[in-house]
């Protein structure tokens, strides 16, 4: 599949115009790195502890990213220092027919550590509702990379872990990283607590989060200190939010 559409055109051939205009497709991933799995390095079911995902397919910019299936195939290098944004996509579902609950977390690390950001914990499956499918996805801006960092992504079982109870990727798992430009643009930030200075969201009464910027761009007002709830847009227009 291609992954970024040109318009050309449109076409003028001896004085005949067409009023359409022509487009055309480039396979070619400008400071993208995209990589498939189908499992980790502990195997194939990932009601295991611990385990990074072992991509075994990659398509990428060399300029920013370096990959290699044959050695540490579970690292994704970068190259060059930055901001990255990560998105991940990890369907799951039971293979097996035992009616117990299992929950799958998937976390990303950069050179082992865990990032605080990185953290998805949406899957769960039980049998016994017929509810075997579930999924864990991330999107997030990765900030201050530096070159020969690497990331990699960890599952791990967030219940009991018993024996009979398989969990697959269904189909693949999908890493998108992408160089974020210091002219893109972008507002990046953190929260912890709510206005109401509560650890807890679990709560009756709704209050905004607090944010702590990570990144703030022209275009962007925030303080990490004076109504930190509120992101000000300067600039009118369609804005792409992700919210993990």
């Amino acid at each position: 599949a291609a992954e970024y559409m040109f318009l050309l055109g449109p076409l003028d051939m001896d004085g005949f115009k067409e009023l359409r205009q022509w487009q055309i497709a480039s396979d070619a991933l400008g400071a993208v790195a995209r990589l498939t799995a189908t499992q980790t390095l502990s195997g194939a079911n990932l009601n295991n502890s611990a385990s990074q995902l072992l991509w075994s397919t990659s398509t990428l910019d060399n300029f920013y990213y370096a990959h290699a299936t044959s050695t540490n195939p579970e690292r994704l290098v970068i190259r060059k220092s930055g901001d990255y944004l990560v998105a991940l996509t990890l369907p799951l579902e039971r293979t097996d027919t035992n009616a117990r609950r299992t929950r799958i977390g998937a976390e990303v690390r950069v050179n082992g550590v865990v990032v605080p950001q990185g953290v998805g914990r949406s899957a769960m499956m039980i049998i016994a509702n017929n509810q075997n499918e579930s999924s864990n996805n991330l999107h997030f801006l990765l900030t201050d990379l530096q070159a020969n960092d690497y990331v990699e992504v960890f599952t791990e079982a967030l219940t009991t872990i018993v024996a009979g109870d398989i969990v697959n990727i269904t189909g693949q798992a999908t890493l998108y990283v992408e160089f974020i430009a210091p002219s893109a643009g972008v507002f990046s930030a953190t929260a912890t607590s709510t206005t109401n200075s509560v650890n807890n969201l679990n709560a009756s009464t709704s209050f905004p989060l607090r944010w702590t910027e990570t990144r703030q761009d022209t275009g962007f007002v925030h303080s990490d200190t004076i109504n930190p709830e509120n992101i000000i847009i300067s600039d009118p227009g369609a804005y792409m939010v992700y919210v993990n």
